[in-house]
């Protein structure tokens, strides 16, 4: 698992809080008393389900010491845990599961997210946020680019764990057996940023991370995301503001588990 910066996260902390948001207004309008935040990471999604739900207990969890210090300083009275997500095994069961873009970096889904289910109480929520992979955009046109390229393919000649997301029949068909209902959409957000580089900015605080984290030295860092600007800009077009448009698809899931 990558080790996240808050700092670079929350760089474009306005803009990640749209789907999460989103995802919460869909919800059922029932009492939740416990909730688990799944991937809480700095804490902008648990004070989000925190101002929905002010009474409830929510809790916090992540793999991230880092991102947990974060989450802690911004929620004092909310609890937060340390805990691999393919690992995490609670002794009792929650009215809702909630997981804000974390659920992609964990391996294994047709393990993981019945188990998951399974931590529910009968009537739970497991609510779900990803972002859903398109091979033609241009970041992940980019990172293909560049680290097959001759300078880099050394380095990368192993394969960088990266984030991974299934089509939505096989959620579909991994929750359906034990579910009063399941809702699956995707949108397609469209972010207006100041350049192409911002781009890059914005990767470096999720997709981006475990190849940066591959390269030995501060100077390969350097040089690694100066090739991945120098690549990504003629991939965009320059709006009529100077801007440009940072499209990214997004899965979502609610399921509710039978009485």
């Amino acid at each position: 698992m990558p080790h996240w910066k808050p700092e670079r996260y929350l760089q474009f902390a306005s803009e990640r809080a749209i789907p999460c948001r989103d995802l919460i207004s869909r919800l059922p309008q029932i009492p939740l008393v416990s909730i688990v935040d799944i991937g809480c990471g700095p804490g902008n999604s648990t004070a989000a389900l925190h101002a929905r739900f002010p009474t409830a207990a929510i809790l916090g969890i992540d793999s991230s010491p880092h991102m947990l210090q974060a989450a802690q300083a911004l929620l004092p009275g909310i609890a937060f845990r340390q805990a691999a997500i393919e690992s995490w095994s609670p002794d009792q069961t929650f009215d809702c599961l909630f997981s804000n873009a974390a659920l992609q970096w964990a391996p294994d889904h047709a393990t993981l997210f019945p188990r998951l289910g399974k931590m529910l109480r009968p009537g739970g929520v497991f609510a779900v946020q990803m972002p859903y992979p398109d091979d033609a955009s241009p970041i992940n046109v980019t990172i293909r680019t560049i680290t097959t390229s001759a300078r880099w393919r050394r380095v990368f000649s192993a394969p960088v764990r990266s984030w991974g997301v299934e089509h939505p029949a096989f959620y579909y068909d991994l929750l359906c057996r034990d579910a009063q209902k399941i809702d699956i959409w995707r949108t397609d957000y469209y972010h207006p940023l100041e350049s192409a580089d911002a781009v890059i900015d914005w990767y470096c605080g999720t997709g981006l991370q475990p190849y940066i984290e591959a390269l030995a030295s501060a100077e390969d860092r350097s040089a690694f995301l100066t090739d991945c600007r120098q690549c990504i800009r003629p991939l965009y077009r320059i709006g009529a503001d100077g801007r440009v448009l940072f499209c990214i698809p997004r899965l979502f899931i609610v399921y509710i588990r039978n009485e």
